[in-house]
């Protein structure tokens, strides 16, 4: 379902539009399917630079929202708070990927969605080229709905002889007491999975076709020992087995520390520790202004571009 809106320059104020013309939508589906939905949303968006040309060859991009459950009613108010907040992030995330970019129009937006069954979850799910390539990824064929487990077996059992069949973890479930966990797993269950397995588990999405736009879903508050990494996409979870090599066409260099709430990268692990004292994540992200001391002085290493106006 396409729906069509004045073309504006706000993503705030498109958002807050959009929303109204979501609700009663997305009302009628519910009230049709007593059981739940689950709807995506996508915005089109085209960006400027107002300082250079957009290469030509560059598509105006959706943002979508990834798949969001609606079981009853009465929670439709939080589900759309979930739509403007994820579009959102996605954008900021767009600019980030292209320093510069303004938003320059937006043009319409896309609602889909189908019936939600709790009880069928997702099985292997290829993945895009560009991050297959990177080898960083333990993808498990799994063929039932219980992908989040098999990608924290790959993590667990570090098994290097074909880590990507699912028979090698069969007999492993109970061994986790992965067996005792309800599938498919929803992100909200993590928490809970973390304290049962007692160790941090972040978790990260993309939100272009290509993979390259990535984002984290679910940085670990946990204070945990040892920490897995996963991917999720389409429904599916799978094992990030080396976060350097995921991230590495971010940065020119290959053996960087990584901020996983933001996805900054230093030199070294002091820079980042010292980073993390102050980092609020890729969500509520912001400039840190540090006031200069009475007694810090001022000076200029290069005085060639420097430029007085009156």
């Amino acid at each position: 379902m396409k729906a069509v809106l004045h073309p504006i320059k706000s993503l705030e104020r498109f958002l807050k539009a959009m929303r109204k013309e979501l609700k009663p939508m997305i009302e009628a589906q519910i009230n049709e399917h007593t059981k739940g939905i689950k709807f995506w949303v996508s915005v089109h968006i085209r960006y400027s630079h107002p300082l250079r040309a957009i290469d030509p060859h560059m598509d105006d991009p959706y943002l979508h929202t990834g798949s969001l459950v609606l079981m009853h009613p009465s929670a439709l108010e939080e589900r759309l708070d979930e739509v403007e907040r994820q579009i959102l992030i996605r954008n900021a995330n767009y600019i980030r990927d292209s320093s510069g970019l303004v938003v320059e129009d937006i043009f319409d937006f896309r609602l889909k969605f189908c019936k939600y069954n709790p009880l069928v979850g997702r099985a292997y799910q290829e993945l895009p080229k560009f991050l297959k390539n990177k080898h960083a990824i333990i993808n498990v064929q799994n063929r039932d709905n219980r992908c989040f487990g098999y990608a924290l077996l790959s993590a667990l059992e570090n098994n290097e002889d074909h880590p990507y069949r699912p028979q090698n973890y069969e007999a492993l479930f109970a061994k986790y007491h992965l067996d005792q966990i309800q599938y498919p797993v929803e992100i909200e269950q993590i928490a809970d999975i973390e304290d049962q397995l007692q160790l941090n588990i972040n978790v990260f999405s993309f939100f272009d076709d290509e993979g390259r736009a990535r984002y984290p879903m679910l940085v670990s508050e946990k204070q945990y020992n040892k920490c897995i990494d996963l991917l999720y996409w389409d429904a599916h979870y799978a094992y990030i087995h080396s976060f350097s090599a995921f991230m590495a066409d971010l940065s020119k260099k290959h053996t960087l520390h990584w901020c996983k709430a933001c996805l900054g990268h230093f030199d070294n692990g002091e820079s980042l520790k010292t980073h993390k004292l102050w980092c609020r994540g890729m969500e509520d992200s912001g400039q840190i202004f540090i006031t200069p001391e009475p007694w810090w002085k001022v000076s200029f290493s290069n005085k060639a571009y420097v430029h007085l106006h009156h």
